[in-house]
């Protein structure tokens, strides 16, 4: 009784769906994980904390969105190299480091690789806007899109190019959503699954991408 659409997983023993890893606080307490794991909050403090993701991507090609539930600070939005053997509890920020890849809200809207922020102004997102992550570890690049269509196309990622995992960074009260495609905090109008019939998206995944699944690892990474 009294579950919703959004409280359900399509999440099995068979074939896990990524989230964000509770046990890991990348940098500081402020940073409140929920639904699921796919919510992240950050508390009111002037701090940027992180959340990583629980499947580390080598190759093929895959998607996942973000819902910007609140975007009154900044967000960034992207991957990071996981290296196995650093301490990740109340490290630096790590979009500043080296390794890191994405998208950062903030400035005009700007691409944010190797600590090195772009001059583009490719346009910000809004409170519930839906950004989509398409990473491309056979050529080496990510792109973004706005509610279904492409804001930053084919951007080489940085020099991390090893475990990529989902990384996600607030600042100051930012709120977003995650969906991988096994359950998505946010109500779905569209129903998009990739070409193996995985994951529910609210737009349709390009032709050779795939959600971030063990199913779908097994395959392509």
């Amino acid at each position: 009784t009294n579950l919703a659409a959004i409280d359900q997983a399509t999440d099995t023993p068979t074939n896990n769906f990524c989230t964000f890893n509770s046990i890991i606080n990348a940098n500081g307490n402020n940073l409140t994980l929920s639904q699921g794991n796919l919510r992240v909050a950050n508390g009111s403090t002037d701090t940027w904390d992180s959340a990583l993701g629980t499947i580390a991507l080598n190759n093929g090609k895959w998607y996942w969105e973000v819902k910007t539930t609140d975007v009154t600070n900044a967000h960034n939005h992207g991957v990071v190299s996981f290296d196995r053997n650093k301490t990740w509890v109340n490290t630096d920020n790590i979009m500043n480091q080296d390794g890191y890849s994405g998208f950062y809200n903030a400035d005009g809207g700007e691409t944010r690789i190797d600590n090195t922020v772009s001059t583009s102004d490719f346009g910000t997102f809004a409170d519930n806007d839906i950004l989509g992550f398409y990473l491309n570890c056979d050529d080496d690049q990510f792109t973004i899109y706005k509610n279904g269509s492409s804001l930053v196309s084919a951007t080489s990622l940085g020099n991390g190019k090893i475990d990529l995992v989902a990384c996600t960074v607030h600042y100051n009260d930012g709120d977003s959503e995650y969906n991988f495609g096994g359950c998505s905090p946010y109500s779905i109008s569209s129903a998009n699954s990739d070409a193996n019939g995985y994951g529910n998206f609210e737009y349709a995944v390009a032709s050779g991408y795939y959600a971030v699944c063990t199913k779908n690892l097994a395959e392509f990474g």
